[in-house]
This record gives C-alpha cells, structure tokens and sequence, in this order.
C-alpha cells in the first residue's frame, strides 16, 4: 500500500525546492537545489510506480 503522509512529503519538498530556485541567484545554490529537485522527483517517481497492495 502506498503511504499518503510519504506521498505527501515528497509532493512539498518538490514545490519547496522549485520554489526556492525562482528567487535563488548565486549559482552554487541553484546548483544544490537543481540536484535535491532531482533527487526528490526520482524518489517521488519511485514511490508512483510502486503497485497498490
């Protein structure tokens, strides 16, 4: 079974993060944040395609 709290978690990280690179400037940031919003949107991946139990 897919958990909603889990779900949920990674659906806030991923606007949190996108959020944060439309105001970032200095460009080491946006390069951590450009790699956590990937890193998120491959474990929110991950979790979709999990089968419902």
């Amino acid at each position: 079974m897919q958990d909603p709290y889990r779900e949920y978690i990674h659906h806030e990280n991923i606007k949190h993060f996108r959020h944060k690179l439309i105001s970032e400037t200095d460009p080491d940031r946006r390069a951590t944040l450009k790699n956590l919003l990937a890193e998120e949107l491959a474990r929110f991946a991950t979790i979709k395609k999990k089968p419902v139990d």
